[in-house]
């Protein structure tokens, strides 16, 4: 997961994402500022970058904890919900054998 946070290519759209919901956490209107306010010329750079992301603000200071929490609850949920389906499975296959008269928990295919 940290490999996709700090990928380059990554880290505009999840800053972008952050962003918005900063902004729809936030009361008010907030609106992002454009790539041409901070490169007139259009060009890439990490100064540019950096001023971006600076001219981001408040909607951004508040919205990178809020998109890490909900990510972090996410993850957690999917890793109980990727753990329990096995588990569960396992449960009813011992069960089926249990009814049918197994001594032994059926084998893991």
């Amino acid at each position: 997961m940290t490999t996709f946070y700090t990928n380059p290519l990554t880290i505009v759209p999840l800053y972008a994402l952050a962003f918005y919901l900063g902004a729809l956490v936030m009361p008010g209107e907030q609106v992002m500022p454009a790539w041409g306010t901070v490169a007139p010329d259009g060009v890439f750079s990490v100064q540019a970058l950096a001023a971006w992301m600076q001219a981001l603000g408040t909607p951004l200071l508040v919205g990178l904890p809020t998109l890490g929490l909900l990510l972090a609850a996410l993850g957690y949920v999917a890793v109980h919900i990727l753990w329990l389906a096995p588990a569960v499975q396992r449960g009813r296959r011992w069960q089926r054998c249990r009814t049918a008269g197994c001594t032994r928990p059926p084998a893991e295919h």
